[in-house]
């Protein structure tokens, strides 16, 4: 919940994250269901979450 919230204040997409990330469109929304995922789809989304921010 808080990724998506976060994601909507800085107007990005959840397709584009998710290749920042380089994981499919479906981890990053079960992501922000907060649905089950692996460790390392969570570590790329977080690295992923991290490259954004330095733009």
């Amino acid at each position: 919940m808080m990724m998506r919230w976060g994601r909507h204040l800085k107007q990005w997409k959840a397709t584009t994250l998710a290749d920042f990330a380089r994981v499919s469109l479906s981890t990053f929304e079960r992501v922000e269901r907060g649905d089950k995922v692996s460790d390392e789809a969570l570590d790329r989304i977080a690295g992923g979450a991290i490259s954004t921010t330095t733009f």
